[in-house]
């Protein structure tokens, strides 16, 4: 499978996480990440409206403020062979297009 818009093959993530970029950088300290604009980060949970829990693409995990984050748009993958799928997973055709709607794994998307 190829990944369109935003792929980080490298981020482990939950079923709830959604990719989302800076829109501004954020300096910050302990539990809080440092942002930089444009810079892409998973969102694992909404602790509070302002802070959610993100991880980056070093796999570092902290708190990042809402309001300096905004929505990527959904990824498109397209299927580059045929799958036959079986245990729970599900079959590919080669060509056939789909919306990422979560990660389960580095390897596995949903």
């Amino acid at each position: 499978i190829r990944a369109g818009s935003f792929s980080s093959p490298g981020m482990g993530v939950t079923n709830q996480s959604r990719p989302m970029r800076a829109i501004a950088n954020f300096s910050g300290n302990g539990a809080k990440l440092s942002l930089k604009t444009g810079e892409q980060v998973l969102v694992l949970s909404e602790r509070t409206p302002d802070w959610f829990q993100v991880q980056k693409s070093d796999g570092t995990v902290g708190l990042a403020p809402s309001n300096y984050l905004q929505e990527l748009p959904p990824t498109m993958y397209r299927a580059v062979a045929n799958y036959a799928g079986g245990d729970g997973k599900m079959p590919l055709v080669e060509g056939e297009e789909m919306t990422l709607v979560s990660r389960k794994s580095p390897d596995w998307i949903e």
